[in-house]
């Protein structure tokens, strides 16, 4: 070995503490290679140590503080597992595609592969309320005070990553002691993160029930991370989150009153859950300032609609799911979370991105209703999916019933078969007493309107006309529905038949035989000795006779039609 040779070690560590003095002596962590990257193992380990001594030259009462604050970290969330998504998150920003889990009785291992740890990182893992991403616009990870909530399983946190191998916790920062991984968990290029356990702290059960709430809707606005596996101990999967896109169709949309593209792609997990995510990016609010982050001069928001499956709750999501709605909602931006991220901080800011998500998911439920309008009906909120309450989400929840109401309804356009698009105010629709009793043909007719409401644009579970009644409760556009008055007029029709007349579907509180058209009411029936009488419509009556049923005509005194079926047994009540 020559002596430039065994000099260069030397001058590597050297240089290694000296980023790790001017690291420490920095106000904040900006943005971009702050501090020369130590080079080599050596390097490394020795500006680890720097760092190390470093607090523990601190001041008694400031060590004390940091200290208590990042011990205490653990207590920001009541969801003791938080800071498995935190690494989910930072993952995210490290361009990650694979997070793997293993859950052993003396420790939880967690893996990704996304870029490698920098001296930076272990700095900020080490002080709670410091971040190196906060001039990062586009991050959602926070490293120190995100990942130390892992403080509910253990006060300490050690990473290994390359030629890095440190320790959080007590003291502060200093080298860790290698620690095994299995080859199959993760590469050497991964970065992983060990917590120590003690017994019976944490069981794999435990994470699976987890992650299966998590659910895999959690990564829907996630643009690098794929998938987040549990393992067992011989690399079999216990539980993994994944889900298969489909780049879809873009279209144009207004958004924050710029004409913008969305991309759209499908979403579909294994449960058979599917989605249709739109994204887009726009100019940022002006003049307003984000709580602790950089603007920058644009901002990125997504919506998910859901298109079937199990998995339709709605959240809101900074990156991943911060807080539930009430409303079939996903949508996706860069909020501002309170720190504990299970709820949106009240900020002028997320108040502005509000509105930006509002003109986002207008434009991506009405897109929706062009290309599959049943589904499209799950998306739109009611008023009984309002939350009494004045926080962030809650205002989104309140402004996108709004939008409904005033822009989806006026906007929303059908394609009708024979017709082409048509707008609400052009259809009809008959109410649910006349559901197999009269025909398209006849309620289109009787409401004096172009066509009626398809039945492919209609959800199976009748929500459509929850949304319709609450559009024309609130000024919104709808279409006529053709009730049964309105449908009584149609038994002046010569050309309809005493079978149409007299047509009923089976119903649970009415007797399994065929009622007059002209008797089809809500109310309840009565018997008054050979007649069958309606108190709705008293004056239309059919009597019953062993030879079958006359039906009065109305407006039509003195002419009947009689039609050959057997005599109603219906009983009064």
């Amino acid at each position: 070995m020559s002596t430039g040779d065994a000099v260069r070690p030397t001058a590597a560590v050297e240089r290694g503490i000296a980023s790790a003095d001017a690291l420490f002596s920095l106000e904040g962590i900006p943005e971009g290679a702050v501090v020369p990257e130590p080079e080599g193992e050596a390097a490394i380990e020795a500006a680890v140590e720097r760092l190390g001594s470093r607090f523990a030259r601190l001041d008694g009462q400031v060590r004390h503080a940091l200290r208590r604050t990042r011990d205490h970290a653990g207590n920001l969330s009541n969801d003791r597992l938080q800071g498995l998504s935190e690494i989910v998150q930072n993952a995210e920003d490290l361009d990650a595609t694979d997070v793997r889990i293993l859950t052993r009785e003396r420790e939880l291992l967690v893996a990704h592969n996304g870029s490698p740890v920098r001296l930076p990182d272990v700095l900020a893992l080490a002080m709670p309320w410091l971040t190196s991403k906060s001039e990062q616009a586009e991050s959602t990870g926070r490293v120190g005070i995100g990942l130390m909530t892992l403080q509910f399983l253990s006060p300490h946190l050690e990473v290994r990553c390359g030629h890095y191998r440190f320790r959080v916790g007590d003291p502060d920062i200093s080298v860790a002691e290698p620690f095994p991984v299995p080859d199959w968990f993760a590469g050497d290029a991964w970065t992983v993160l060990r917590v120590p356990l003690e017994p019976g702290v944490l069981g794999a059960d435990e994470v699976d029930v987890w992650l299966a709430e998590w659910g895999d809707s959690a990564l829907l606005f996630l643009g690098s991370v794929g998938s987040v596996t549990h393992l067992d101990e011989q690399g079999g999967v216990r539980h993994r989150l994944a889900l298969v896109r489909e780049v879809g169709e873009p279209f144009e949309a207004v958004v924050g009153g710029q004409s913008v593209d969305v991309e759209t792609c499908e979403a579909r997990a294994d449960d058979g859950s599917r989605w249709l995510v739109c994204r887009t990016t726009v100019p940022s609010p002006s003049g307003i300032t984000r709580s602790h982050k950089t603007v920058g001069p644009t901002t990125a928001i997504a919506v998910a609609l859901p298109l079937g499956g199990p998995d339709d709750g709605g959240r809101i999501y900074a990156g991943l799911p911060v807080e539930h709605t009430a409303p079939a909602l996903c949508a996706s931006a860069q909020f501002d979370p309170i720190a504990s991220r299970q709820a949106l901080d009240d900020t002028p800011w997320n108040r502005a991105l509000n509105e930006l998500v509002g003109d986002l998911w207008t434009a991506a439920v009405l897109w929706q209703f062009r290309r599959d309008p049943a589904r499209a009906w799950r998306a739109v909120p009611l008023p009984d999916d309002m939350r009494d309450a004045r926080d962030p989400v809650a205002a989104l929840e309140r402004l996108l019933l709004g939008r409904a109401r005033a822009g989806v309804s006026h906007g929303l356009v059908l394609d009708v078969a024979g017709q082409g698009p048509l707008g609400l105010g052009d259809l009809a629709v008959e109410d649910e007493m006349l559901v197999g009793v009269v025909s398209e043909e006849e309620v289109s007719r009787v409401a004096e309107r172009t066509a009626v409401l398809p039945g492919l644009a209609r959800d199976e579970d009748g929500r459509w006309r929850g949304v319709l009644a609450d559009w024309e409760d609130h000024d919104g556009a709808f279409p006529v529905t053709v009730d049964l008055y309105d449908a009584l007029r149609l038994l002046d029709d010569e050309t309809r038949s005493p079978q149409a007349n007299i047509r009923s579907p089976p119903r649970r509180d009415l007797p399994q035989t065929s009622i007059p058209l002209c008797c089809r009411a809500a109310g309840s029936w009565t018997t008054q000795g050979a007649v069958t009488v309606c108190p709705d419509l008293r004056n239309l009556w059919c009597s019953p006779t062993s030879r079958g049923a006359s039906v009065p005509v109305s407006g039509s005194p003195g002419r009947s039609i009689r039609h050959s079926l057997p005599t109603p047994t219906r009983r009064g009540r």
